[in-house]
Parts: structure tokens; sequence; C-alpha cells
């Protein structure tokens, strides 16, 4: 197995009460031998950045880079922390969610390099109870949106929020989690891609700020490139979610529920076109050198700076 390099995507915000657990499994089960991470905090308004600072200040991994942003959501965030990313590879993960899997990278970047085609590489995601969260995720089909893993409760074409759904077990899913399937888009709670899809595709679509559906956009639109999206058996994530990550999952959380019942169909729509091959219609193409919002970035490795 050859060892490309790997750059690891760590968006934070307001995840205090579990940085530490997330950062210890992760420092754990990565063994891969050529990768960085790159934390890119979103003004946390809890105190998570002083957690990511020490991270830092004690160099537990061998290149850790943190950058410090103003608020400006998720998309823009990924979007910052790829410019100063070094690696051949993407993996976009959660500040929330563990990695439960000795030797998780190396499984993930060999599916990758297995075939010319597989573009975008997603794990299973669980949360803490053990019912699955995705196994990637189902787009195009007659029961509509829904994280594979799980079943819609409500009627096909009368559905209101696609959360409200019975989730099952991975013992109960069976095969479902135990093979590599070829799936609609990923769950951006942690999935891996190249670098070429990323500059391709224009980066992240920042018109899904503050959050949701950058993940679904990036990975389903792989495909307008040629790619597929693979779910791959053998790795385990738990979405530990803290409580600001919960209310969007709630039916009832009125402004969070508002945004993606009345915004983000529509910007679903109009991504759901690039399984079709109409051309994807992003907000604006991602300008390289101007990002929202300024970042202080200092690195184990010897990089720091302000960026703008």
């Amino acid at each position: 197995m050859t060892y490309p390099s790997v750059s690891l995507l760590f968006p934070n915000r307001d995840n205090e009460r579990i940085l530490d657990l997330t950062l210890e499994r992760l420092l754990e089960h990565t063994t891969y031998p050529n990768f960085e991470l790159i934390v890119i905090d979103d003004a946390s308004t809890d105190d998570g950045l002083s957690i990511l600072r020490r991270w830092r200040d004690e160099r537990r991994f061998d290149n850790f880079t943190l950058l410090e942003r103003e608020h400006s959501g998720v998309a823009r965030s990924l979007n910052a922390g790829v410019e100063v990313a070094s690696g051949d590879l993407l993996v976009q993960l959660d500040g929330d969610a563990t990695v439960e899997s000795p030797a998780w990278l190396e499984r993930m970047v060999s599916f990758h390099q297995s075939d010319d085609r597989v573009g975008v590489v997603t794990p299973l995601v669980t949360f803490e109870d053990g019912r699955i969260h995705a196994a990637g995720i189902n787009i195009v089909s007659e029961k509509g949106m829904h994280d594979r893993g799980t079943r819609p409760k409500e009627p096909a074409g009368q559905r209101t929020f696609h959360s409200i759904a019975e989730r099952m077990t991975p013992k109960e899913a069976g095969s479902l989690v135990t093979e590599p399937a070829e799936v609609d888009s990923s769950l951006g709670v942690h999935m891996l891609f190249s670098r070429e899809i990323y500059d391709e595709l224009g980066g992240y679509d920042e018109g899904f700020s503050p959050v949701w559906f950058e993940d679904l956009d990036l990975a389903l639109s792989s495909r307008r490139l040629g790619y597929k999206v693979f779910f791959v058996p053998g790795v385990h994530i738990v979405h530990r979610r803290t409580s600001a990550a919960i209310a969007p999952l709630t039916p009832s959380a009125g402004g969070w529920r508002s945004a993606c019942a009345v915004e983000s169909p529509q910007r679903s729509r109009s991504v759901c076109g690039a399984r079709s091959g109409r051309p994807s219609r992003r907000t604006r193409p991602i300008a390289r050198t101007s990002f929202a919002g300024s970042s202080t970035i200092t690195s184990t490795s010897g990089r720091s700076g302000v960026g703008t």
C-alpha cells in the first residue's frame, strides 16, 4: 500500500463537552504515517478554543494546525481549512464525532485507491445509543432523501423532515453495514475524497451556510466528474451530538427547521441535478484567496500567520 498525503479537516464550534474525547480517540486510532490535522474553530462561544490551543501547544499530533476564525459557518470554515492543507486526499471530520476503529485511515485510503472511479468514501456513523446515523445517504429514491440505514416514518410525498425516521442498529442492518456499497452521497461527519475533486468542483458551496447539505452537495456533485460514492465497512464513527448540534435534528427546532424546509430543499433540487447530468448551480466559484472573515493560523509544524 502506498501512503498519499492526507489532510484531516476538523471544523469546530461549541464542542467543549466532547473535544478532548474526540481528539484522544483520533490520536489513538490514527496510525497512518502521512497525515496532518487542520482544526478550524468557527468562533466558539464556549471554552473549546482553549482546549484546542492546549492540544496544539502539547504537540501530541506531529502536524497540528489551528485556524481561529470569525463565525462564518461550516462550508466557509472547511474551505479555509483546505486553503492551508497540503494533502492529496482530504477527510472531513466533525468536532463531536469520535473515531472508534484502529487503522481507520489506512482502510479508507486503501478503498479509495482500489479503483480510479472511487471518488468519495464514507464509513458507518452511529449515535451514542447504538442506532445508525448513516451508512451513506440515499437521495434518489422513491422514499426521498434519508440516511441509509434508516426507514422514513412519513409516507412518500408527505414527508416534512428528513430526520423523522426509524433508525436500525448495525445488527439489524446486517449486510447493509458489513458489505461495501455504492451510495448516492455521504455524511460530512466523516468522509474522504481527493483534493482533485475538491478543486474541480470549486470547493464546498458556501450557499449552504451556516450548516447542512454542503457535504451532500460535494459528494453527490462528484458524480458529474465521473466518480462514485461508496460506503466502506470496517470503520465506525460515533456521533456524540452536542447540544448545539442536536437542535437541527429536532423537527420542532423552529429556526433550523424553517431554514431546512424552505431554503435547503430548493438548493437540494439543484444538487440532485448533478446526478442526472445537469450543471451544478453553485452560489459562486470559490475564491481561493478571499474567504469571508479572517483567520489566525498557528501550527505545530512551524506555520503561523494571519489570513483574510
